[in-house]
């Protein structure tokens, strides 16, 4: 007898790979949480997972929400949000060792002055980026350059903030040819992403952004964006399921709960939120907060629709 690949056994096409074949609870990397089922969710792109890990902060209410690949280790960044006091949701990011699944570090808040002498706290983390210049963090309403050798040691990490207003919105971001672009997540459709140029927002004494220089339209529910194999690539999704647009229009599944999203190599990682405690029912099969995936099974994989 064939044995069925998760997707088939939950009534979706699923997806083949030669060097990933799916991971398993034991299998994933890092201190699995206490709260919640420790079953994994079944979803077509399941056999594609290379790797995957939890990160320890999860206990502490963690939401995964962005995502960079650094050299040997992996930055998480997103926020925690309590039951207690939802609306508080101070940025954080996590250094992760992919090795050996342990905890580098954990930033817990930075801060400082935006709009007047007194200091700012960062919100949500729903995106970041690396490149010559430092970690790019975006939230709602700001943009964040940080030191990334400077996140864990205790000192200050921040290198230039930017404030702005709609309808410029930055729940996720990404770096391409010189130029940022700052996209939004809508729940009910569409929404847009700004661009600005990157040497534009370096210049002395620029602590608003400008206007942008062109606006793109992204899919609804925008939750990452990656320059990948033909241009920009999109992720949205809910706890439950997830599509990645791909630059020529086509709809692929994708992982549940899928937010920020990277390609490195042959590889494809995501982070999910779909496993973060606030979010997680006790009935229901968790995601690991990050996954590292065989891209080209992914991008051969199922088109699909989520029905939003």
């Amino acid at each position: 007898m064939t044995a069925c690949s998760p997707a088939e056994k939950a009534g979706q096409p699923g997806v083949t790979s030669e060097r990933c074949h799916g991971v398993v609870a034991d299998d994933v990397g890092g201190r699995a949480p206490t709260y919640g089922p420790q079953a994994l969710e079944e979803y077509a792109v399941a056999p594609a997972v290379c790797a995957a890990w939890w990160v320890d902060a999860l206990e502490d209410w963690f939401v995964p929400q962005s995502l960079e690949v650094l050299g040997d280790r992996v930055l998480v960044g997103g926020y925690r949000r309590s039951r207690d006091a939802p609306r508080h949701q101070p940025c954080q990011i996590v250094g992760l060792d992919p090795r050996s699944g342990r905890t580098l570090g954990v930033l817990r808040r930075w801060e400082a002055p935006v709009y007047s002498d007194v200091p700012t706290w960062c919100r949500h983390a729903g995106g970041m980026e690396a490149d010559e210049h430092g970690l790019w963090v975006v939230e709602s309403q700001r943009l964040w350059l940080l030191d990334p050798d400077r996140l864990f040691d205790g000192s200050d990490p921040v290198l230039r903030v930017w404030w702005y207003r709609p309808p410029v919105v930055g729940s996720t971001l990404v770096i391409d040819r010189g130029r940022i672009g700052l996209g939004r997540f809508r729940i009910d459709g569409p929404a847009r992403m700004a661009w600005f140029g990157i040497d534009e927002l370096l210049a002395p004494g620029v602590t608003r952004l400008p206007e942008p220089r062109r606006w793109q339209r992204v899919p609804q529910r925008l939750q990452g964006v990656a320059r990948g194999p033909g241009g920009i690539w999109f992720s949205s999704s809910g706890t439950h399921c997830a599509e990645l647009h791909a630059p020529d229009g086509r709809r692929l599944a994708f992982v549940p709960g899928a937010e920020d999203l990277e390609f490195v190599g042959p590889d494809l990682w995501t982070v999910s939120e779909s496993g973060a405690r606030y979010y997680l029912d006790p009935h229901e099969r968790t995601v690991p907060a990050v996954l590292r995936l065989d891209a080209s099974a992914v991008l051969a994989g199922p088109e699909h629709r989520c029905g939003w």
